[in-house]
């Protein structure tokens, strides 16, 4: 099934900070609130060097969408940080054409992390931090992220701007 590594957790910035440094043609995101994705990796204000590791990859051309349940399919003790991320990629997407984000409408049932050939898929269960769920290293041929990767596809196309 081509698995690079079975994650007891994503609360690893280190480990997703590499993936995007790597990163050299797309990343795809579906989650939750992408609100740590933002502050950790693209924090567009603040002064951290670390923190805009995602933007260099825009700036080298890589393409990035994120997908996102809309404000009313986010469980309730996630809820309050929509309009302050909503907010951020706004900003994000003007100053970074690279950058898009859609909204579906759902509740989210699982996390998707794309990047290039590989990809991170795992659960998202309602009031609980992505972070503290497991999650699989793929390689994105695998039979099993294919079907994700179709997935997330389809939500792209269906979804709100």
């Amino acid at each position: 099934m081509k698995v690079l590594d079975v994650r007891s957790d994503r609360d690893s910035r280190e480990f997703y900070e590499n993936l995007i440094k790597e990163s050299k043609r797309q990343i795809d995101i579906m989650g939750v609130t992408a609100d740590r994705l933002i502050d950790h990796f693209a924090d567009i204000d603040g002064d951290q060097e670390r923190a805009k590791v995602l933007l260099r990859a825009l700036n080298k051309k890589v393409k990035v969408r994120i997908l996102l349940p809309e404000k009313e399919y986010i469980d309730s003790t996630k809820s309050s940080t929509f309009d302050s991320v909503k907010l951020k990629l706004e900003k994000l997407e003007k100053e970074y054409p690279l950058l898009e984000y859609r909204y579906f409408s759902y509740s989210p049932k699982h996390s998707i992390f794309r990047i290039d050939d590989t990809c991170i898929l795992g659960p998202v269960f309602p009031e609980r931090q992505s972070r503290d769920t497991p999650a699989i290293h793929f390689d994105s041929s695998s039979p099993f992220a294919s079907k994700y990767l179709e997935h997330f596809e389809h939500e792209w196309e269906n979804a709100n701007a």
